[in-house]
């Protein structure tokens, strides 16, 4: 990639994610491996006419907590390992409070994509959101594993690339998760973790957790799973569910072991230790995310799904309100979801090939359901 094409990307980050104007500062927090970023944002700051940009080398937490809320907006680009730690620190949560916004980079700029395909990722997960708001009950499915956790009371976090409100907070270029923090003493199951620990990398082979009212239990494991077990014996506040999340990008297609792995659509991830930041009460110096390629849902008992891919060639019109497609995934075994569209067209239906263990959708009318809990794309 070409200079002109960083500046470029770097620009649509600042104007697009971040709304950055004129009479704003900006402060960019890199650890050494990413310093080659600093020039394409100080150069597309210039053509915004930012009224000052700093850079800061990232030593500690401690050093950045005067500093953070003395801007209006900051971009972190540092590892994996310290966008998750930085991401539920203190430091940030009070650069928030003070009306700071704060974004992390956690790809490279060239893998940002037009602004229109920003704002789809950011209103699907948006709506997700609002799906989640006042659930009670979650039930999580994961091969042929399930997962209850209790989620009243805790309001579900929308994480995108928008991050153009006084004391946002989020991951660019299209970061999309929507997090909870469930309440600490109520999850009850297992989660199979087949993608990755974000932090500890790639796993070769699944890695099952045990909960138990809200306690993890390992049994046996692989070498990240006993990698994990060394860490919980150090930190005991890791072994505290802290979060459930479900990525909501139907751009990501494939699952590289890293941060962004999570927001692929379909996933689901366990963060394990710290919440405090997102609404939940656990402490711990450390978190960890724990992913699955793909999962089901039940809310409050109602079966949903928010992992869609429609096929149908516009124009396409409906004689009734809603239609269901039945997916048929591969979890493990097989089984049914539904997706309801409550619209007489599908024109500008998204067309893209479903991810492995995904079979393609065939659709049929039917009678409207009782409760309506899809994500729509």
């Amino acid at each position: 990639m070409s200079y002109g094409d960083s500046r470029r990307h770097a620009l649509t980050l600042l104007e697009t994610c971040l709304g950055v104007g004129g009479a704003e500062t900006l402060l960019v927090v890199c650890d050494a491996p990413h310093r080659g970023v600093l020039k394409p944002f100080r150069d597309a700051a210039r053509a915004i006419g930012l009224r000052r940009l700093d850079e800061h080398l990232y030593v500690d937490e401690d050093t950045l907590r005067g500093v953070l809320p003395s801007y209006e907006v900051v971009i972190f680009c540092v590892s994996d390992a310290l966008t998750l730690s930085l991401g539920h620190s203190d430091a940030r949560l009070q650069a928030c409070r003070s009306g700071s916004r704060v974004a992390f980079l956690t790809q490279p700029l060239e893998s940002t994509p037009p602004p229109g395909e920003i704002f789809k990722v950011a209103k699907a997960t948006n709506t997700l959101r609002d799906r989640l708001r006042g659930a009670r009950k979650l039930a999580i499915n994961t091969s042929s594993s399930e997962l209850v956790v209790d989620v009243s009371w805790r309001d579900p976090v929308a994480l995108t690339s928008l991050v153009t409100r006084p004391g946002a907070w989020g991951a660019i270029p299209d970061y999309a998760e929507v997090a909870l923090a469930p309440i600490e003493s109520s999850p009850n199951g297992s989660f199979v973790v087949d993608a990755c620990v974000v932090g500890l990398g790639a796993l070769k082979e699944r890695l099952t957790l045990f909960f138990e009212n809200g306690r993890l239990k390992l049994e046996g494991g692989n070498l990240v799973g006993e990698s994990l077990s060394r860490m919980m014996a150090r930190e005991p506040g890791l072994n505290v569910l802290g979060e459930v999340g479900f990525g909501t990008n139907r751009m990501r297609r494939e699952f590289r072991g890293e941060f962004d792995d999570k927001k692929a659509l379909g996933s689901a991830h366990l963060g394990l230790g710290d919440n405090h930041t997102i609404g939940g009460v656990n402490r711990s110096s450390l978190h960890l995310d724990c992913l699955a390629k793909m999962c089901g849902l039940r809310v409050d008992g109602y079966q949903s799904i928010f992992k869609a891919y429609i096929s149908l060639d516009p124009p396409y019109t409906l004689r009734h309100r809603q239609i269901r497609l039945i997916s048929r995934l591969v979890v493990g075994r097989m089984w049914s979801q539904t997706l309801i569209l409550p619209t007489c067209s599908v024109r500008g239906a998204v067309k893209h090939t479903p991810t492995v263990g995904c079979r393609r959708f065939a659709s049929s009318v039917v009678e409207p359901c009782s409760r309506d809990m899809s994500l729509r794309v």
